[in-house]
């Protein structure tokens, strides 16, 4: 009788070291499997857990910069050169890669043209969206007659199953202007776009 009390008691002394145990171990594994997708970059805010590489016009973007260090810039729509005539049409292309990032991502980009150096009066008639980039290409196109603003934010998902995005998620915008006319311009000077861009984790719930 004495024995089995003793083993009794020994038993029910050690239960709450058991659960302390079982309950240091869930954590380890939760906070592993958490701290992979809490991840994210808007403004100059960005926590490098996740592997985090996107690419805007082909630079990537830093942990500290959401914007492009370069200029975007715009070409003749007639001969796909940057010397721009009063009257023409143009276009400038905005591509985003988040190819290799291993979280989802929410993106918007802010196209002001009072911002750019284009002349007085330059208007945004539409965009064209292309998705997948390469042989299964898809297009969608939008108009924005008459205006100098235009903003561009969509979320990209991770393929199910999947850690990294693939070629589905790459973006590409074609936007196009018109120079007014008449417009006093230098020909030989070229026209860029600065626009603002801010990438964020996207959390689903």
């Amino acid at each position: 009788m004495l024995r089995y009390h003793y083993k009794y008691h020994n038993r029910k002394s050690m239960k709450p070291y058991l659960r302390l145990l079982l309950l240091f171990l869930i954590l380890i594994l939760f906070s592993g499997t958490i701290s992979r997708y809490i991840n994210g970059a808007v403004g100059e805010n960005l926590i490098n857990i996740a592997k985090w590489s996107i690419k805007i016009n082909g630079e990537e973007l830093t942990p500290t910069s959401s914007d492009l260090s370069t200029d975007i810039s715009l070409y003749n729509l007639s001969d796909n050169l940057t010397v721009i005539d009063s009257g023409d049409d143009c276009y400038f292309d905005i591509t985003i890669n988040p190819v290799l990032t291993e979280v989802a991502i929410s993106y918007s980009i802010d196209i002001d043209l009072t911002n750019s150096n284009l002349p007085n009066g330059t208007l945004i008639k539409k965009y064209e969206k292309y998705v997948n980039i390469g042989e299964n290409e898809t297009l969608s196109q939008t108009e924005y007659p008459d205006t100098t603003r235009v903003l561009l934010s969509e979320d990209i998902s991770l393929p199910e199953g999947n850690i990294a995005l693939n070629n589905t998620s790459i973006r590409r915008y074609r936007v196009y202007c018109k120079i007014p006319f008449p417009a006093d311009i230098i020909k030989e000077n070229g026209f860029s776009i600065e626009p603002h861009i801010a990438v964020s984790q996207l959390i689903v719930n």
